[in-house]
């Protein structure tokens, strides 16, 4: 890295760090959430940035050489399309795929993949349950999961658990698993790569060091959807408060150790359902906050 770019690295950290921090920069700094602009700009489409993650690459460094920004962000907006086809991903549509445009965005299909008779079950062992049920209802080639239980692996136990990996529909989902995985650290690398030339290259900080959300939005988002979660405010309301603070506890420390990972402080918080529009000032102060606040 040339002493230029560092300089420009620093300063617009600084001027990032300030402003979080409630200190006057030396000016507005001008931190953009891009997201598809990068693509259309430099003449790319969201489906070739899904299906070549260097495609993503190479439009995010003609935005960067143009515009400037203080701060940006790599490709990991742009998941990789082999890896959600290894896995069969049922809730999720995306360019190349099932949307035929090549410049519509990716789409997330929102269900009940927790199911309101199932709380119980993720409140006892939320390892098991999404191992056994929410794995297998989101991932068509990862049903095998169902079958697999390490719970009573002492003594003699462990004959029951290690004959299981020997079912025929276990040993697919483990291969399909572990070409995802392959999949997955290829991309983890050169995210890596490309948040190390942002840095030396372009003198741009990466934006994020990791992503996290509420509580209450990750059981809504992913297990019971906007609707279930909101009728289970009245309907489950105990069992409900139950799962967030279990939900809680992990959510913090793996949005923790991830930061600590990238060696970056920025943890991007998007927050979904907190809304008046969706729910009374007393039950976001009882259901939302509350947490949110813990994890802040």
């Amino acid at each position: 890295m040339g002493n230029d770019i560092k300089m420009q690295y620093e300063s617009r950290l600084k001027r990032f760090n300030d402003s979080v921090s409630l200190k006057e920069p030396d000016r507005v700094p001008l931190i953009p959430v891009t997201h598809g602009f990068p693509i259309h700009y430099a003449g790319g489409t969201y489906s070739e940035c899904m299906a070549d993650w260097e495609a993503a690459g190479r439009c995010l460094d003609i935005y960067y050489k143009d515009f400037k920004p203080d701060i940006g962000w790599d490709p990991v907006q742009w998941y990789p399309a082999k890896y959600l086809e290894e896995v069969g991903i049922t809730w999720f549509r995306w360019p190349g795929k099932q949307i035929e445009e090549p410049n519509v965005m990716y789409q997330y299909i929102e269900d009940e993949y927790m199911k309101e008779n199932e709380y119980s079950e993720a409140i006892h062992d939320m390892t098991k349950f999404m191992m056994n049920k929410w794995v297998p209802r989101s991932f068509s080639k990862l049903g095998g999961f169902s079958k697999l239980d390490f719970r009573n692996s002492m003594w003699f136990g462990h004959m029951a658990t290690l004959a299981s990996f020997g079912l025929p529909e276990v040993q697919s989902s483990l291969k399909a698993a572990m070409a995802a995985g392959e999949n997955l650290l290829a991309w983890f690398d050169y995210l890596a790569k490309y948040d190390e030339k942002m840095e030396t290259e372009f003198g741009i900080p990466v934006a994020y060091a990791t992503f996290a959300f509420a509580p209450f939005d990750m059981i809504g988002d992913t297990l019971r959807g906007t609707l279930g979660i909101l009728y289970d405010i009245n309907d489950h309301g105990e069992e409900l408060l139950e799962l967030i603070d279990k939900v809680t506890d992990y959510a913090i420390k793996d949005a923790i150790d991830a930061a600590k990972a990238t060696g970056r402080k920025n943890v991007w918080m998007r927050l979904h359902k907190g809304l008046d529009s969706f729910m009374s000032d007393e039950v976001f102060k009882t259901f939302y906050w509350p947490s949110l606040r813990k994890m802040i």
